[in-house]
């Protein structure tokens, strides 16, 4: 009826065991049992370990093992009706446990869950014991039809309360707030805590309160970086860039594709993954090169997710049904947003500037927005899906570090002459399988005398940045990381 879920399981062999040793007349102690059960499961499927419901299962479980007893001891100290301290104690304990795993998956805090589950707990404990009584009755044929319908209707009262209990406390204002992405060593410091203060109940009780209430705000906030860094998502054959300036400013170049017949956008699944882990809420601008769906798939996603002060765009009169989304969202939300001119400069900050071009060609590629980012020594040119006839038509010729290549490395995207001006130390190819070809070996042939790296093999490349020097980081799935490979000199 549960689907066996590893919550489900754990609680069945849970009970098993305890009853099993009241048979053979044997006290569980609880801790160990616990321990014993998740041996068991990990032992039937070892993937067990990587399941949200198994740790949620086990780390709450074991919350209330070691915390609830003590602090219900101290609940009886001071007169406090049993009943109503379970009822508060538990969700409680069970919200302080949870908290950290919460926000390493989810990046989210439930600022009213331990209210909603405290006014819910009453009628979920009716619930139980109706949907224990309505077993029962249904052994009794040819009367268990009705006896279930009468009981299921009252349960189904209480249900609908618990439902309402929810959705009050869902609507309140904060109800979810985004936090940073915990690290490890963050959450076995706060569980340490919580043990050490379950086990000084009182001694010291105020000095490891506050220390906690640090430790989880500490989530909530992101440690500044002084250099620049420019992000090449692994977006498949699509594109998606995130430039953080010095000055902790963020910019978005183009979104990935939009999901495949009504599914999610690659947006939800990795861009806004990502910001949600750094606890990056505010994006200065955004610029969408054009509206072919593998660039701006993933707009509309990532407006309703972050705070986007500037969008860019190469035209007001696209008539595709991913970019009349975007100027829907746009105008609901009240962004500004402009199609910037040739040469402009878009933002400006100590030695860093952004600049935007457009070749105004009768081709859709061709007419994408291009972007100069240049901070000191240090400069990459963005090119989305502009190519050779646009680079010409633009006439422009600034010696640069970086280049991202046009169109996922397709034909026609970069000429000798090209590069010979530009004269590239680094090309970046942002592609993935695909049917029509890309990258193209006479791309990557012209390329050659540059270090060429594609998102297909070297995943999502990271470049950071001081503005004499710059690292080229690749990201390496197993070490759940960005690696440098090398270390180049601004020219």
């Amino acid at each position: 009826m549960t689907g066996l879920g590893a919550s489900v399981i754990r609680a069945a062999l849970m009970l098993l065991f305890i009853l099993t040793g009241k048979l053979i007349d044997r006290d569980a102690h609880s801790v160990s049992l616990l321990a014993f059960v998740a041996m068991l499961m990990l032992v039937y499927n070892p993937a067990f370990i990587n399941d949200v419901g198994f740790q949620l299962s086990f780390i709450v479980t074991f919350g209330l093992l070691t915390m609830a007893n003590n602090l219900s001891n101290k609940f009886q100290d001071i007169k406090f009706p049993v009943w109503l301290a379970g009822s508060v104690l538990i969700p409680v304990v069970a919200q302080i446990w949870v908290a950290p795993v919460q926000m390493f998956y989810f990046n989210t805090f439930s600022t009213y869950s331990v209210f909603a589950n405290v006014l819910s707990v009453p009628f979920l404990s009716l619930v139980s014991f109706g949907g224990f009584l309505s077993s029962v009755f249904a052994l009794f044929s040819p009367y268990s039809d009705n006896l279930c319908m009468v009981l299921d209707y009252i349960l189904n009262l209480f249900l609908s309360i618990i439902v309402h209990i929810s959705d009050f406390f869902g609507e309140l204002p904060f109800a979810l707030i985004t936090t940073t992405h915990p690290d490890i060593l963050q959450i076995i410091l706060y569980y340490l805590l919580i043990l050490l203060m379950t086990y000084y109940a009182v001694k010291s009780k105020k000095f490891i309160v506050s220390v906690i209430v640090i430790l989880v705000l500490s989530s909530f906030v992101s440690i500044p970086d002084s250099k620049l860094k420019v992000i090449t998502f692994d977006v498949q054959n699509a594109d998606c860039f995130l430039i953080k300036t010095v000055r902790n400013k963020y910019f978005i170049i183009d979104t990935g594709r939009t999901g495949f017949r009504g599914g999610k956008a690659q947006a939800n699944s990795i861009i806004i993954k990502y910001l949600k882990d750094k606890g990056i809420r505010n994006i200065e601008g955004l610029i969408i090169t054009h509206f072919d769906s593998d660039h701006s798939g993933g707009a509309v996603d990532i407006i309703n997710s972050v705070n986007v002060k500037n969008i860019y765009v190469n035209s007001f009169d696209d008539k595709s049904f991913t970019s009349e989304n975007i100027y829907k969202i746009i105008k609901q939300k009240n962004i500004n947003v402009k199609i910037p001119k040739n040469g402009e400069l878009i933002y400006k900050d100590t030695d860093f500037t952004f600049k935007t071009y457009i070749a105004d060609l009768d081709e859709d590629n061709e007419n994408s927005v291009i972007s100069l980012l240049s901070y000191k020594d240090f400069d990459i040119l963005f090119m989305g899906d502009a190519g050779v006839r646009a680079f010409d038509a633009l006439g422009l010729s600034e010696s640069i570090e970086v280049l991202k290549v046009g169109h996922h490395g397709a034909a026609n995207v970069v000429s000798q002459q090209m590069v010979e001006k530009l004269n590239p130390q680094v090309s970046i190819i942002s592609t993935g399988p695909n049917y029509f070809g890309h990258p193209n070996k006479g791309t990557l042939d012209i390329l050659r005398n540059t270090d060429i790296y594609r998102t297909d093999l070297h995943n999502s490349i990271e470049i950071v940045s001081n503005g004499i020097d710059y690292d080229i980081r690749t990201y390496e799935p197993e070490k759940h990381k960005y690696v440098t490979v090398k270390n180049l000199k601004c020219r």
